[in-house]
């Protein structure tokens, strides 16, 4: 995600990460905009599948991108677990994504 979008006049924040399988939340935060990304597993890399808020922390909206149930209950919850942690501000910039971007192949 750094290599793609942090620029030098742009730092680019990443935390917390989450994996499940061949799957990762990530919550990120750049200047005053935020997020959550969807990653899944490519090989040795990760792509980006979908950019969202607050709906990449619920178990139903991860089965929807093609999550299994198990894997997205699980996911939800290790999500919730690690924010857990996070500053109030930067939490409220990753609820600030309107809407869902599909990036890489995300269907």
């Amino acid at each position: 995600m750094k290599g793609m979008f942090e620029t030098p006049d742009a730092p680019l924040s990443v935390e917390p990460v989450v994996v499940q399988g061949e799957w990762a939340v990530a919550g990120w935060a750049q200047q005053d905009r935020g997020g959550r990304a969807l990653l899944k597993k490519k090989g040795e890399a990760w792509a980006i599948q979908i950019c969202s808020g607050d709906s990449l922390k619920q178990a139903d909206a991860l089965e929807k991108a093609g999550i299994s149930k198990q894997d997205a209950e699980a996911l939800a919850a290790k999500v919730v677990e690690a924010e857990k942690n996070i500053d109030a501000g930067k939490l409220a910039l990753f609820a600030s994504f309107e809407g869902t971007v599909m990036v890489d192949g995300g269907e």
